[in-house]
């Protein structure tokens, strides 16, 4: 009988080297978006941010900012885990948590661009904005293949 799959074993060393060049890149995006992280963490406390006469309070972007740090670090912890995950705990299902969480950070990180008419402050926060989206992207997609059904 003639096959037209590849051996297995052929299929794995696939898997794997895809596996270890998007957790790389997954990590590049993961560190230029910690920098975006702890420029907002560190707007937190920063009276420049104050918004005085805000019906709900001076302080109300200062909220905001806390709350955008604490989902961002939710999503990386999601992201970290996906691309991390055992051979055993990947699944489809998985991968669309990952999917998920990717999409979202990304969206948030390009935002601006409706929100304020500009995707970064500055060319520094624009390059991390493109490391990160592109680090990420390309990891979700490149451990696509792994995450189709999960090893027994």
């Amino acid at each position: 009988m003639i096959t037209t799959t590849r051996p297995t074993r052929y299929r794995d060393a696939r898997v794997d080297a895809r596996m270890r060049l998007a957790r790389r890149l997954g990590l590049l995006g993961l560190t230029a978006g910690a920098i975006s992280l702890f420029q907002t963490v560190g707007h937190i406390a920063d009276p420049a941010y104050l918004i005085p006469g805000l019906d709900d309070g001076s302080q109300h972007v200062h909220y905001h900012m806390a709350r955008e740090s604490l989902v961002s670090v939710a999503a990386f912890a999601v992201i970290f885990l996906g691309l991390f995950a055992g051979p055993a705990a990947r699944t489809p299902q998985l991968w669309r948590t990952l999917l998920v969480a990717v999409l979202g950070y990304v969206a948030a990180m390009w935002s601006g661009i409706a929100a304020a008419g500009s995707a970064a402050p500055n060319t520094m926060a624009l390059t991390v904005h493109m490391v990160s989206s592109a680090g990420l992207l390309c990891a979700a997609f490149l451990v696509r293949p792994a995450f189709r059904t999960a090893a027994r």
